[in-house]
């Protein structure tokens, strides 16, 4: 998973590789986790492609995950 801010490097299973890259957009620009910046990385094309994902898709899809996104804060911050 070295290459998740890379995916368009991936040549074995680039869907997996995009789910992480996804992943860290999401967590990112929700909030969760930080590497020492304030910034998401972009969501590069080759993610958009290895999930088969448009960007017009993605608001609503996004929408749909908040709930569970912060059901797992609650989950985290109750620990």
């Amino acid at each position: 998973m070295r290459l998740y801010h890379r995916p368009e490097k991936a040549v074995f299973r680039p869907e997996r590789l995009a789910i992480a890259h996804l992943a860290d957009f999401i967590s990112r620009a929700k909030g969760f986790g930080a590497a020492g910046d304030r910034w998401a990385p972009p969501i590069s094309q080759a993610g958009w492609e290895a999930l088969k994902l448009r960007k017009t898709d993605f608001p609503s899809r996004l929408e749909s995950l908040e709930a569970k996104l912060a059901s797992l804060c609650d989950l985290t911050s109750s620990h």
